[in-house]
């Protein structure tokens, strides 16, 4: 089924399992490395269509998944949302102390949080 014919909840379990795929990657295997890549792409190709598609309700839905107790989920979650959706302030901080409290710690993604957070507050 077409990404576009999902409800909701198919997407964002769909989403979900891209984030799966993520979390297997070997840099020196191509194709994990391509499955990643081809994986984010459809993250954000989901992002994209939650936030036309249901609107408000779809990225208040979504942003459940800030709340996921695994070490990924909530990291990409957050910076995607505030890349690409509209949020309420209570979303956005949340979001941002996620990536904050990475950027902050000697987590293997804390240098690229760190300059994600750079970028992301010389545009707001």
């Amino acid at each position: 089924m077409k990404l576009a014919n999902k409800s909701l909840d198919e997407l964002i379990d769909h989403y979900r399992q891209q984030v799966e795929i993520t979390s297997k990657i070997d840099y020196l295997n191509k194709k994990t490395v391509r499955e990643n890549n081809k994986a984010v792409n459809v993250m954000y190709e989901i992002v994209e269509l939650i936030k036309n598609k249901f609107g408000d309700e779809g990225t208040v839905k979504f942003s459940l998944l800030l709340d996921v107790q695994d070490d990924i989920t909530p990291l990409w979650v957050a910076p995607q949302m505030l890349q690409k959706m509209k949020i309420t302030e209570e979303i956005k901080k949340k979001a941002l102390r996620i990536i904050e409290e990475i950027a902050d710690s000697e987590h293997p993604s804390a240098t690229g949080f760190k300059m994600w957070l750079e970028d992301y507050y010389k545009t707001q």
